[in-house]
């Protein structure tokens, strides 16, 4: 798994990280109102692809034996529902331009709404990728449609058309990944439908649908929110926040998300080894990801302003808040993986309908309170499901209470004093440059003496790697 999962590392890093300086590049020409814009825009696109996709990636991916003829199945389905809603998006768009009374929205609405068609090929293609720990060639060619995609929109943006600039970039991306994967992947689909496929399939990809349209509904009625009740630009700020604190956690949370899925679903007959990939996944997760939290969040001023410039600097504590959403939700991630992972989808279910009811009684009084509350019921929301996760952790992973602290606190308690110690340069009022050089430097130094006094998980593990790989390059050396 090891190996898997380094190169689905590089991978994700490689494509946030072209994804991260596109998005900079385009927010220091573009205005925050014409990100607002696209931010609505891929909700509503988002809402039409849980339906196409129906939880039917997650299902092959789980699916031991899945093949052709099951990828062709789902293919050939999904394309005819995504031109369901490509036409009920076409006449409708009208009134959700309306709803929302921005000019020329419904054209707009209409344009990207092609990308739906495209998305289904990636998605089918990306699973098989997956399946068969392709992540070499799924990654390398979603960096490059990425910078073809992130090129062209920069060149539009300097040619002053706007949200049309990140509009093109979607559908640009999305076209040239689907047609380059279903060249390259290996997995060439067909026309062909089994009734009794599908039946199969389905079985189990209702219940994950059930989950991402829950999921989909509470993470996007946020922006819904803020697209109607506030200016554009106040949701630019908000998506924005949103956005960056995503990537400085998401790479490591969804390397190990599409590592683990297929891995353990080939381990779902030895709990075991199971166990052992789950607390090792948990352990290496925080390691690195809570620093990076709270890192975030010590220089998320300084940060906006050298990347952004100033113009976004009402980012700022939306970026902060949405980074302290990963301290409770990446742990979580794993878990769930787990248990979709040994088909449990039902389990997988209840457990998603109670985190919904938290928090949309959450969701619902911090609407009335103000913006900043509506940003911080995510956060509130996702600690307070950790709690009937790990019930179901322990009775279905026979992974304890105490199994489950031990491999988190350490490292909460090491990133946390240097997360407040780098906070504190937050008050010398000097060149951010400079600002931000003595946080990360002190940070990095505070992490590594507080990694070891505390004696934090996953250290070892990261260590004897590092270790192997030197010793193989003196060797090659």
């Amino acid at each position: 798994m090891f190996k898997s999962t380094v190169w689905a590392f590089l991978g994700v890093l490689s494509t946030q990280l072209s994804t991260f300086v596109i998005s900079v590049i385009l927010a220091r020409i573009l205005a925050p109102e014409e990100f607002g814009q696209i931010a609505l825009l891929l909700v509503i696109v988002a809402f039409c692809d849980i339906f196409i996709n129906g939880g039917f990636t997650v299902a092959l991916i789980q699916k031991k034996d899945a093949g052709t003829e099951d990828f062709s199945t789902v293919a050939m389905f999904s394309l005819i529902v995504a031109l369901f809603f490509y036409i009920l998006l076409f006449f409708c768009s009208n009134e959700i331009a309306h709803f929302f009374d921005i000019e020329n929205f419904s054209r707009k609405i209409r344009y990207l709404g092609i990308i739906i068609f495209p998305k289904v090929l990636f998605s089918l293609q990306s699973a098989y990728c997956r399946k068969n720990l392709k992540f070499q060639k799924l990654y390398f060619f979603t960096v490059l449609t990425n910078l073809i995609g992130g090129g062209i929109a920069i060149i539009l943006a300097k040619r002053g058309y706007g949200v049309y600039a990140l509009i093109n970039q979607q559908l640009i991306t999305s076209f040239s990944a689907s047609i380059l994967l279903s060249i390259f992947s290996g997995l060439h689909l067909r026309l062909f439908f089994s009734w009794e496929l599908f039946k199969r399939i389905y079985s189990f990809s209702w219940k994950i649908f059930s989950i991402d349209f829950l999921t989909f509904c509470f993470q996007n009625i946020r922006s819904v929110i803020v697209g109607k009740m506030y200016p554009l630009d106040v949701l630019g700020y908000f998506n924005k926040g949103s956005t960056y604190a995503t990537f400085a956690t998401g790479t490591i949370s969804t390397t190990l998300s599409s590592v683990m899925l297929p891995f353990l679903s080939k381990e779902q007959d030895s709990p075991q080894n199971s166990k052992k990939v789950i607390r090792r996944s948990i352990q290496l997760t925080v390691l690195i990801i809570y620093p990076l939290i709270f890192g975030l969040i010590a220089c998320a001023n300084n940060l906006v302003l050298i990347l952004l410039t100033d113009k976004w600097v009402k980012a700022v504590i939306f970026l902060q808040i949405f980074a302290s959403f990963g301290l409770w939700a990446k742990p979580q991630v794993i878990c769930l993986e787990a248990i979709k992972a040994k088909g449990l989808g039902s389990v997988y279910l209840r457990i998603e309908i109670i985190r919904k009811i938290l928090e949309f009684c959450i969701l619902i009084p911090s609407v009335f309170i103000g913006i900043k509350a509506l940003a911080l019921s995510s956060s509130l929301a996702c600690f307070l499901a950790w709690f009937p996760i790990a019930f179901v952790a322990r009775k279905k992973l026979n992974y304890s209470y105490k199994e489950q602290i031990d491999d988190c606190l350490p490292a909460f308690l090491s990133s946390l004093l240097m997360g407040i110690v780098a906070y504190c340069f937050n008050f010398i009022h000097f060149n951010p440059y400079v600002i931000i050089v003595l946080q990360v430097g002190t940070g990095l130094l505070l992490y590594t003496v507080f990694v070891f006094m505390f004696d934090v998980p996953g250290k070892d593990y990261i260590l004897d790697k590092l270790n192997s790989l030197f010793l193989k390059l003196q060797e090659k050396i």
